[in-house]
Formats: structure tokens, C-alpha cells, sequence
């Protein structure tokens, strides 16, 4: 087995210094303190398991519920423009 590199980790002194980006992503700026390199095997690190795939972060029940409530959004607004179609029309006959 070659060693190709190494994954650097690090931690922070003030963990709750660091600014959420989005998703996982986070930054830091002088609020996270000094920044301690380690590596995996070092306590404090966590872990890091080769062969693993992350498991998904989607609850697939919640994006199914989700999906139905915009779906239902979708056909109230679709049903609400077309009876303000069809008023509109009838208004216009109306003038006629």
C-alpha cells in the first residue's frame, strides 16, 4: 500500500466561535481562537473509517410529506387563477 497524503484536521479553542456557511460548511475568524492541528488517531479528532460511505442526511418520510403539502400549494393556486380566469371572463361578457 502507497501513502498518497494525509487528511489534516483541526480544532479550535472557542468551537462555538465558528460561523455556519451552510449545509456542513462551517468558517472561522478570530472568535474560534487558536487553531490546533491533529490528526485522526489524536483524542479530541474523531474518526476516520476507510471503505465508509456517508449515509444520507434526508429524511425521506419528512421530503415525502414535504412534497405532497407543495403539491397540494401547487393545485390551490393553480385552481385560484383559473376561477379568477373564469370571473374575469364573466365579467367581461357581462359588459357586452
Amino acid at each position: 500500500m502507497v501513502e498518497v497524503g494525509r487528511i489534516k484536521l483541526y480544532k479550535f479553542t472557542n468551537m462555538e466561535g465558528l460561523k455556519l456557511e451552510g449545509g456542513n460548511l462551517f468558517s472561522y475568524d478570530s472568535n474560534t481562537g487558536e487553531v490546533i492541528p491533529g490528526d485522526a488517531a489524536s483524542p479530541g479528532y474523531g474518526t476516520i473509517w476507510q471503505g465508509f460511505l456517508e449515509t444520507a442526511n434526508v429524511n425521506p418520510a419528512e421530503e415525502m410529506a414535504n412534497l405532497i403539502e407543495t403539491q397540494r400549494a401547487y393545485g390551490f393556486n393553480a385552481r385560484s387563477v383559473r376561477t379568477a380566469d373564469e370571473m374575469w371572463g364573466m365579467a367581461n361578457n357581462l359588459r357586452k
